[in-house]
């Protein structure tokens, strides 16, 4: 199956606001942007391979060498955009699905949450919640410190909702409430949009092309609320750090007083009481 997304893809504005560079870049471990050719990024976004002579032949025109296949496992593909196009306050990453085929963007896609302060999860109308997107879901919320004092939000999104009938719509968003009932706090109210339709149709009076406009108007808001998400999500940031700081030192504290043999018995120990806490 091809995967829509097959890397973490991060949209924003320029953060260097002075330069107003749009385009698609290279990301790099150390802040250091390089032009990307689109049709890379698009290779690189969507998990395909592109013989590299067909991006070192695009033209004098696409800028600098694009990056060799193992340069771009030490960036993340990103594409900067106009201010009028995304509030300079959010940033949007794009990550693989949690169930993708390949274990490895599965694995990305987990690593890129616990920085998130609003999650977006999307699910398919065609075969919503099943029970490991269920677990799945739990996760991303454990991740995240939960939606309580973590100042961490949640959006749900049902796409695709043009596959299944009329008649059984509201039956679909009526499963998704039974199941998260326990999950989610409060009244679920999920975005149940065509996702391919309002971008080729972005004025198309449907429901669902206007559920992708106010999915679009809640994140903008939640930019505006910046100042009251962010101390309290680095709040949760620096207690979940000191809590694997304080496991930490339980490990090194009891390693001084045992075996070699009996060590990693304590660490296997450890690790799942973190996971259970």
């Amino acid at each position: 199956v091809t995967p829509t997304t097959g890397a973490v893809v991060a949209i924003r504005v320029d953060p260097e606001q002075e330069s107003a560079r749009t385009g698609t870049f290279m990301l790099r471990a150390d802040g250091s942007r390089e032009p990307l050719a689109r049709e890379r990024f698009d290779a690189l976004a969507r998990g395909r391979k592109v013989p590299l002579e067909q991006a070192a032949n695009s033209g004098p025109e696409s800028g600098p060498p694009q990056p060799s296949e193992e340069d771009a496992l030490e960036g993340t593909p990103e594409l900067l955009v106009e201010p009028e196009r995304l509030p300079t306050t959010i940033e949007l990453i794009d990550t693989p699905g949690f169930n993708d085929m390949a274990k490895f963007r599965a694995a990305i896609s987990r690593s890129e949450l616990p920085r998130a302060d609003v999650l977006v999860l999307v699910l398919d109308a065609t075969q919503v919640l099943s029970r490991s997107e269920l677990g799945l879901i739990r996760d991303a919320l454990a991740a995240v410190g939960g939606l309580g004092s973590s100042g961490a939000r949640c959006e749900l999104v049902i796409n695709r909702i043009d596959l299944v009938p009329e008649d059984e719509r509201a039956r679909v968003v009526e499963h998704l409430r039974e199941q998260l009932r326990d999950v989610l706090p409060g009244e679920l109210e999920p975005f149940s949009t065509n996702a391919k339709l309002a971008l080729r149709e972005p004025g198309d009076a449907s429901p669902a092309v206007q559920a992708v406009a106010a999915l679009r108007a809640k994140l903008f808001g939640l930019g505006g609320e910046s100042k009251q998400i962010l101390p309290a999500r680095a709040r949760a940031a620096m207690l979940r750090n000191a809590r694997l700081l304080g496991y930490n030192a339980t490990i090194q504290a009891r390693a001084l007083h045992l075996e070699r043999e009996t060590i990693g018995e304590e660490i296997v120990a450890v690790e799942q009481a973190m996971r259970d806490a």
